[in-house]
């Protein structure tokens, strides 16, 4: 796992679900709401789903489409951290 200087445990969440990605957006939801300043990136082979749900989440999260290479997670990681 690549640890970006300046994040600290508990600063983010990344989440890969296996089957359809609107699960992903239904994890991160009660995890905005208790910890806004949390976060999150979006990782899925349904990227367009996760669009599709409509969460106002969606709008700030970035959705990183399988498959990626770490380069590109890096790349995602510090845009978020900026």
């Amino acid at each position: 796992m690549i640890k970006p200087p300046g994040l600290k445990k508990g600063d983010s969440i990344y989440i890969c679900t296996p089957a359809k990605a609107i699960a992903g957006v239904q994890i991160a939801e009660p995890a905005i709401k208790l910890r806004p300043e949390l976060k999150v990136i979006f990782i899925s082979g349904y990227p367009q789903e996760i669009l599709d749900c409509n969460s106002p989440i969606t709008r700030n999260a970035p959705i990183l489409a399988k498959p990626f290479d770490l380069d590109t997670l890096h790349e995602h990681i510090q845009r978020l951290l900026a």
